[in-house]
């Protein structure tokens, strides 16, 4: 399959399900589909509290 993509500039990177993919479509109808990028998300980790009955009263409780 990578020899395949090289020679028809297919790229070649992912799963075996996604070069069999972009291979199918070239084949089907000479469109070469670039690779999907899987974007990584930064998640901001709020710092840990020291968790009492107090915080659950004060915090999670009015909400309940």
């Amino acid at each position: 399959m990578q020899t395949f993509c090289g020679g028809n500039g297919i790229s070649s990177t992912g799963s075996k399900i996604e070069i069999s993919y972009r291979i199918e479509t070239f084949l089907r109808s000479g469109e070469i589909k670039n690779p999907i990028r899987k974007t990584k998300i930064n998640r901001m980790v709020e710092p840990q509290v020291h968790l009492s009955l107090d915080t659950f009263k004060k915090k999670i409780a009015p909400q309940f």
